[in-house]
């Protein structure tokens, strides 16, 4: 597929990059990681930098809970779950990375929690 030369131009262009740091939480043991996106605006991958090093900046843990109704929606995506188990009675945002749709009206969901 052909494509005129400002297009060509901007495809062999750099990316832009930003920066967010802040490892206070790990220490010593801290990671650097680079995650790619397909954001343009310098402002908004800053955004995503922030939103992602404060996910990423604390320890998590992997729970599944049991929930009612028929969730297979929420796969892939960050929500506020509120349950009767320690972590969720205030309420507590997970990303859901598993569900599990029951016969009894139930949904066994997998979650990724900030402990912190």
């Amino acid at each position: 597929m052909a494509v005129d030369a400002p297009t060509a131009e901007w495809l062999r262009s750099p990316g832009l990059s930003v920066v967010s740091s802040g490892a206070a939480a790990w220490g010593d043991i801290a990671a650097t990681s680079e995650i790619g996106c397909c954001l343009s605006a310098i402002a908004d991958a800053q955004a995503d930098a922030d939103r992602l090093r404060a996910f990423f900046g604390a320890p998590r843990a992997i729970e599944t809970l049991m929930v009612p109704g028929a969730m297979l929606s929420l796969l892939g995506r960050a929500v506020t779950i509120f349950a009767d188990a320690e972590g969720y009675r205030a309420g507590s945002i997970v990303f859901v990375i598993g569900v599990a749709e029951r016969d009894d009206g139930m949904s066994k969901l997998t979650v990724i929690r900030r402990l912190a």
